[in-house]
């Protein structure tokens, strides 16, 4: 049983009735602990709360919409795992598994390699002396409300208070949440040694960002299958979608190396699907401006046909649904879910076709778009179970519709949903469902989840839609946003 699990009473005393964007202020004695430092305090003993009942969580586990709050584990139990050297080949899955787990707590979290001096550490904060300590390990905060020197100063020794001296913190809990938190401060913020300030302690240095995230992920893919058969498996590649950003030498290339090369198919076919056509119905001009602009042509992608040759190339024109006659659709209902689906459901077709007369199934079926930077390796497709979809799916949002390693036999779920409502234009019932991206990422997660496919979550930094950027716009990519998209400069 977790001492530290925070009891009804305490809750009602940190939670507000209309609590929607984070936890309040706790004040002692007049005083405020700072807003780094409470927040993860918060989300540390409390967590998140899930939205739907243990029932349908175990019925259909990773599918189930929770609160922007997150869910188990809370934000302190996504931290800790011992990084091995970058020589190492065992310990990387750990520390990706908690990467993933500290990603889907909570939005917008940061998950640290911290590499530090234990012994500086121990010989000044007396509660944790008589202890071994890691000299690296990970860490879980939140980006929005923590600078790296209060995470230095205050999210270092908070997390180690919080995992030696649970004891202690249990006592307080007893009291009341005043207890707990006076305990805290005067642990954490006065110190037993005033001529030493937490900042000197361990004299920690914060390494993170969507490069780190890289390289973990390769190191445990790699480890993950190693530890695997290796044997022949074939795939096949749904390339789905408008051009846009395909022609730009950076999109399709990390396509090629860090998807198709990596997977490490010993046969491959790339099954392309292309709208070629200027799109209707766009409902943000803001964000879509570029497809107002023109669209690109054949010869704009031989360049990148020569890197990725077409063994199936449809350009039939699917046109957007655009809104039923008498009635408005959602502005989250992006007027193109129905045609992408027909563009799916054409790439599967022919992926039968193909699979007819090579005489056997595919091993696998990649959905790709063609306006995807990938930033990281996925890795050799030995690393992926065959028992489950993997795609991007943090559980504080919907299913991510853009990219998904699908196993065969179940891809013919994967790539049905237009069919499973019968519907050729957004749900009437559509303002009632809730979602958190937009209706067609809902729909996905939703008929997914009606058949029972479980879904494993890829990292949220591993990809993103390449999208051209206004004069002078333009996104780093090894910055540890957890974006969906990247600005890449205009191109002349």
């Amino acid at each position: 049983m977790d001492v530290l699990a925070v009891s009804s009473d305490i809750a009602l005393a940190a939670l507000p009735s209309r609590f929607v964007r984070g936890p309040p202020k706790l004040e002692i004695s007049n005083h405020v602990l700072p807003t780094c430092l409470n927040k993860w305090l918060y989300y540390c003993l409390m967590g998140g709360t899930p939205i739907c009942s243990e029932a349908e969580w175990a019925t259909a586990p990773g599918h189930c919409r929770r609160g922007i709050l997150g869910n188990s584990p809370r934000i302190c139990e996504a931290s800790g795992a011992r990084f091995p050297s970058v020589n190492s080949s065992q310990g990387w899955g750990e520390v990706l598994t908690q990467y993933i787990a500290c990603e889907d707590t909570i939005w917008d979290t940061r998950y640290a390699d911290v590499q530090w001096e234990p012994d500086h550490f121990l010989a000044t904060a007396h509660w944790a002396q008589g202890e071994r300590l890691p000299q690296r390990f990970g860490l879980c905060f939140m980006r929005g409300f923590c600078s790296d020197e209060e995470v230095k100063q205050l999210i270092v020794p908070a997390y180690w208070f919080y995992t030696l001296q649970r004891s202690r913190l249990h006592a307080a809990r007893v009291k009341g949440l005043t207890a707990v938190l006076e305990l805290l401060r005067a642990e954490l913020l006065l110190g037993r040694h005033p001529r030493f300030s937490y900042s000197d302690l361990g004299h920690p240095v914060l390494h993170y960002g969507n490069h780190q995230k890289a390289l973990v992920y390769g190191l445990a893919m790699r480890e993950r299958a190693g530890g695997r058969p290796n044997v022949n498996l074939s795939g096949a590649f749904c390339i789905v979608g408008l051009p846009r950003t395909f022609s730009w030498p950076e999109v399709y290339t990390s396509i090629r190396t860090n998807v198709i090369d990596a997977l490490n198919f010993q046969e491959v076919m790339h099954i392309y699907v292309l709208h070629m056509h200027r799109p209707g119905h766009i409902n943000d001009m803001s964000t879509y401006w570029f497809d107002t602009a023109g669209s690109a042509t054949l010869a704009d992608l031989m360049d990148a046909f020569g890197m990725i040759p077409p063994h199936v190339l449809v350009t039939v024109p699917i046109g957007r649904e655009g809104h039923p006659l008498g009635r408005q659709c959602n502005k989250t209902w992006w007027n193109s879910c129905n045609a992408q689906w027909r563009s799916l459901e054409m790439c599967m077709t022919q992926v039968r076709v193909l699979e007819s007369l090579r005489g056997k199934q595919f091993d696998w079926v990649v959905r790709l778009r063609p306006d995807l930077l990938f930033n990281a390796s996925l890795g050799n497709i030995r690393a992926y179970s065959p028992d489950r979809i993997y795609l991007r799916k943090p559980h504080f949002t919907d299913t991510d519709d853009r990219f998904a390693l699908v196993p065969r036999h179940m891809a013919d779920v994967y790539f049905s949903v237009r069919l499973a409502r019968a519907k050729e234009h957004c749900w009437v019932t559509s303002r009632g469902h809730y979602f958190q991206t937009g209706d067609c990422e809902y729909r996905l997660q939703e008929h997914l989840r009606h058949h029972g496919a479980l879904v494993s979550p890829l990292p949220v930094g591993l990809f993103f839609m390449a999208r051209e950027g206004k004069v002078g716009e333009s996104t780093t990519l090894w910055d540890d946003m957890q974006r969906w998209t990247v600005v890449l400069p205009q191109r002349q």
